[in-house]
């Protein structure tokens, strides 16, 4: 029986927002540079991400990502490991 929802232990979750940039460009001394900037929030979400850290989920060994070369996009592409 997976383990979703949790009945006990911590509850995580998850924001996420889609945003733009609105940039003014100057051209100077032959190069283009943004002069003025402006972030527009387009949309948000939010939710339960506890899922993600039940057992159910993990016994299935899909990877996690790190800041540093052990992140899994490192074995593809000719990446240095750091």
């Amino acid at each position: 029986m997976p383990d979703w929802p949790p009945a006990t232990g911590p509850r995580y979750g998850y924001s996420v927002l889609g945003a733009r940039y609105l940039d003014v460009l100057d051209k100077r001394n032959d190069r283009w540079l943004i002069s003025a900037r402006e972030v527009v929030i387009e949309w948000s979400m939010s939710g339960d991400a506890s899922a993600f850290y039940s057992e159910t989920f993990n016994a299935r060994g899909y990877p996690t990502g790190s800041w540093d070369g052990s992140d899994p996009s490192y074995r593809i592409g000719g990446f240095p490991r750091t």
